[in-house]
């Protein structure tokens, strides 16, 4: 299991830990090792994930440019998107706009003098995002 995982870290390249994983090498991944892949995507302001995919999630999409999906929101974490364009989703687009997370697991935001804010108020992940129909969100990078 351990050789797997090295030869797939070689094969997404140390570069792409950085960021989200590339479309393009999800599913060669799978096929290849024959590991569960789970995708998961973290921020500064929570203790844990904030969006995780399922180990059996065999979901095929095509290649694009975007990333790779991160999933649901985790558990005891909401999250919605701010700033979508309503005729856009009207038209059958999935919405995009900021990502705007809040649950227990999410810490509370600090105003210029050190004071918490509103106890359990959404905060702003600076984020663009979308949803997909099935209810896995995708981060497409910052606002």
């Amino acid at each position: 299991m351990v050789v797997r995982f090295i030869l797939f870290l070689r094969m997404i390249n140390a570069d792409s830990l950085a960021g989200p994983l590339p479309s393009d090498t999800l599913v060669p991944a799978r096929v290849a090792f024959s590991i569960p892949l789970i995708n998961v995507h973290t921020h500064g302001s929570a203790a844990g994930p904030l969006f995780a995919a399922h180990a059996f999630d065999m979901q095929i999409f095509p290649a694009t440019a975007e990333p790779v999906h991160v999933g649901a929101p985790s558990v005891n974490v909401e999250a919605k998107l701010d700033g979508v364009n309503d005729d856009a989703v009207e038209k059958g687009l999935d919405p995009i706009g900021e990502i705007l997370v809040r649950g227990p697991p999410v810490g509370s935001m600090l105003s210029a003098e050190g004071e918490t804010g509103e106890r359990n108020a959404w905060v702003h992940t600076g984020e663009k995002g979308r949803v997909m129909t099935n209810g896995a969100f995708k981060v497409l990078g910052f606002v």
